[in-house]
């Protein structure tokens, strides 16, 4: 599986040691377009790209439509290829964690 991260996900070094060989292509701003970095992950050969964004809620014209149109191009020209994108998260999820960041904080 590969993973294309945005560059939120790329900086957490607790993530990059756990899950080493999953994060083989990055889509960073200003270097590549996220068109090209699912491009570069399709020609490792893979059966499985998950897409994952930093945006946490709804509102962003980037998550909401650039993300899903750039995923469903990709698809269509590489059908054999499960590309999916995990977003929206969860609110109830999302609250919650941002609750238990909240009460770290307070402690």
């Amino acid at each position: 599986m590969i993973k294309i991260l945005t560059h939120w996900y790329s900086s957490m070094p607790w993530y990059r040691a756990k899950y080493p060989k999953k994060i083989l292509e990055q889509f960073k701003t200003g270097q590549m377009n996220l068109d090209e970095a699912l491009e570069r992950a399709v020609a490792r050969d893979v059966d499985q790209i998950v897409v994952v964004t930093p945006m946490m809620t709804r509102g962003g014209e980037h998550a909401e439509v650039d993300i899903p149109a750039a995923v469903r191009r990709a698809q269509v020209r590489h059908p054999s290829v499960s590309i999916s994108y995990v977003w929206p998260f969860d609110s109830v999820e999302v609250a919650e964690f941002l609750a238990g960041q909240i009460n770290l904080a307070l402690h």
